[in-house]
């Protein structure tokens, strides 16, 4: 119903057949004076749109009282074929009224529809009988209908001028018929009316016309008509958007069960436009928003069109809106603050208002790397996934909502095992037009061919690769094995310190326990992430919004020829260390040698451009003590296999604080014993660091 109400076009006048509505003349006695002058008014009360509901309601309601009404009388006589044939035309009145409660345009296609099989039965019976004229006159009315109805299915601006210009003859031609004088003028006067609308919609095919002889205009025209679209998504589970919000959502606590809506998580949508095909859908004050990321080149595309639309004069974008049948009243865009969180107002988005349905978010400062390829989406308050769907296809975005398919799934995964094994290679043409276009056989052919080992590699981890959620719903790829290869070459472990801000260190002990107890709760989380989910701690990466590190977690990397070494060497040390799986690797990372604060900007002699492979950099990190190893958005709880603190007293305190917070179960934390969860020392052993 909802994608049928969304697909439908209310057409731009009323039309029924108001005399279908009530029991013949004869029938009502007295006051078929009343039903007289009712039938010659209402259908000029409906030329006020406001009143068209009302009118529908009322009429549709009377349909189904004539109709049982003539259901009995025909059984009190025995006649039970006519019974019946009004006991089915009772349930179609009933589905009609139905139809308009739920919406005004379904009770006028169904209203319509039934009218219109009346009267061709109608025209067949007359005919049949000798009767030309009634049967001319029924045929005349089951064209009007069905081009009536050829409105709301397709919103075609000829059409409603051939269902106006057939109902304007069909009024004149029973005017002419019409014996009484006061039926007559009014038909006469609806006559003129109708060729009214003739003028008029003539008109705005002219206007459309002029509109579309610009290339711009045209091409809104053609993302208009697709939105209206959306079939696709009747029998997806995001049909019941709101009910698979409320299943999926993702809420998570501190250490002082502060709680924090993470959001609601689907995989596999968005084709190649959005990146990792993941979804974030949230429910705040009564609308619904939606976050995603969309892969670079489909962000040039949406530049070049969000530049264009400003171009355009805004009663010529409010023209083109309505003569398209679009389900919002305007559109507009302008520069806004992105309100990616409530405390940080920082950053510019382009809003895009689609009047009456909602707005479009999209970062618009390449300053800001990451809030750039951002979308974030707010639809209105009692509106459904077909009016979010309309909204992303008028700005281009239709395959957001489309879920992806096996090739689009290959695609992701051939990119992501170049993006990790071969970086240089892979960087640039990974932003390319031929990744995305590109057939998968021939894709591969041109991957090997920058990087012949990368034949060896898909044939090695390519059907491997498995499925890991970052929250439940987020998810990535994982490549398995790629862990002992690392080790293999001398990786031991991750680590990161709390860092928190540049004065970490002068933080008092309570509040560093806190932090620890809320990361072995919620997880280790990117800057980007608490922004988004509004979290207090802001941490050292909160500034680097610009350079793209914010949404990944800094992680150093621990390896055989750091043994010896003392913890403070490394750049983010701190007196608590975390020391994480190796297995964190195998989602895929991005590293540098040195401090770049998680550069992800492309531009001349950009370190992203020339950072090494994971391989390359487990064999040569340790020598330098500012490297990073960013990690995609969350290090979850099971990825963390210890700590290590400075001294005994700093432990035994810790795991105090630990325990009163009830995060010590049967003397293990996070399943592993506390003897090796807490560790002790300043010098890097290969028990110290070890994650077994």
């Amino acid at each position: 119903m909802n994608y049928l109400d969304h697909t439908l076009a209310t057409p731009s006048f009323y039309h029924r057949d108001f005399e279908r509505d009530v029991p013949p003349e004869e029938k009502m006695g007295w006051i078929a004076g009343a039903q007289r002058i009712g039938i010659l008014v209402i259908p000029f009360l409906s030329l006020y749109q406001p009143f068209g509901f009302g009118i529908s309601v009322t009429m549709d309601s009377s349909r189904i009282a004539t109709h049982i009404w003539g259901g009995l009388s025909s059984a009190f006589r025995g006649d039970f074929s006519g019974s019946i044939q009004e006991i089915i035309q009772t349930g179609f009145a009933v589905m009609a009224l139905a139809g308009t409660l739920f919406s005004f345009t379904i009770g006028l296609l169904i209203t319509n529809g039934v009218d219109s099989s009346l009267s061709l039965l109608g025209a067949i019976n007359a005919l049949a009988a000798g009767e030309y004229q009634k049967s001319f006159e029924n045929l005349l009315q089951t064209l009007s209908g069905c081009f009536y109805l050829s409105i709301m299915l397709t919103g075609s601006l000829e059409l409603t001028l051939i269902s106006a210009l057939l109902q304007a003859v069909l009024c004149l031609y029973q005017a002419r018929k019409e014996e009484r004088t006061p039926e007559a003028i009014a038909k006469v006067m609806m006559g003129c009316v109708r060729l009214n609308t003739v003028r008029s919609t003539f008109i705005s095919i002219q206007l459309r016309n002029d509109l579309l002889a610009n290339k711009t205009m045209a091409e809104m025209w053609m993302r208009a008509q697709t939105a209206r679209g959306g079939s696709h998504l009747i029998w997806d589970p995001l049909n019941d958007l709101e009910g698979q919000i409320a299943r999926k959502r993702v809420t998570l606590s501190n250490v002082n069960n502060e709680e924090y809506d993470f959001g609601s998580h689907f995989h596999g949508y968005g084709k190649a436009v959005v990146d990792g095909d993941n979804l974030c859908f949230r429910k705040k004050e009564g609308m619904t928003q939606l976050d995603f990321k969309i892969n670079h080149l489909f962000r040039e595309r949406l530049q070049g069109l969000i530049d264009d639309m400003q171009k355009i004069d805004q009663e010529r974008l409010r023209q083109i809106v309505e003569l398209s049948y679009a389900h919002f009243k305007n559109i507009s865009i302008e520069k806004a603050p992105f309100e990616i969180s409530e405390r940080i107002r920082t950053f510019e988005a382009y809003k895009i208002t689609f009047e009456g349905l909602g707005s479009i978010y999209i970062g618009s400062s390449s300053d800001y790397h990451i809030v750039y390829d951002r979308m974030f989406v707010q639809l209105d308050e009692g509106k459904n996934i077909y009016d979010l769907h309309e909204m992303l296809s008028f700005v281009g975005l239709d395959d957001v909502l489309q879920l992806s398919i096996a090739q689009d799934i290959e695609r992701l995964k051939m990119g992501q095992l170049f993006r990790i094994f071969y970086p240089r290679e892979a960087t640039v043409f990974e932003r390319s037009p031929e990744f995305f276009t590109l057939p998968i056989e021939d894709l591969r052919k041109e991957i090997v061919k920058k990087a012949p080992e990368m034949e060896e590699i898909f044939s090695t981890f390519l059907a491997k690769m498995e499925v890991r959620e970052i929250l439940p719903g987020r998810i990535r790829y994982s490549i398995p094995g790629l862990a002992q290869m690392a080790r293999e070459r001398g990786a031991r472990a991750l680590t990161a310190g709390l860092t928190g801000d540049m004065f970490a260190d002068e933080r008092c002990e309570l509040q560093r326990f806190e932090q620890v107890a809320s990361i072995i709760k919620m997880g280790m989380i990117s800057a980007e992430t608490r922004v988004s989910v509004e979290m207090k701690e802001m941490g050292l990466a909160f500034g680097d919004f610009d350079t793209g590190g914010a949404d990944s977690v800094y992680t150093q990397m621990f390896t055989q020829l750091d043994i010896g070494r003392d913890l403070n060497e490394f750049a983010y040390y701190s007196d608590v260390q975390f020391v994480f799986s190796l297995d964190l690797l195998e989602t895929g990372t991005y590293q540098y040698y040195d401090c770049y604060r998680g550069e992800r900007r492309i531009y001349p002699d950009s370190p992203y451009l020339s950072r090494p492979s994971i391989l390359e950099f487990a064999a040569k990190n340790s020598v330098y003590g500012a490297h990073e190893v960013m990690i995609k958005d969350r290090i979850s709880p099971d990825m963390i296999k210890g700590l290590i603190v400075k001294d005994m007293e700093t432990r035994d305190r810790m795991l105090t604080y630990l325990r009163e917070h009830n995060l010590v179960i049967n003397e293990t934390i996070l399943g592993i014993p506390v003897y090796r969860f807490i560790r002790v020392g300043q010098t890097i052993s290969e028990d110290l660091i070890s994650t077994y």
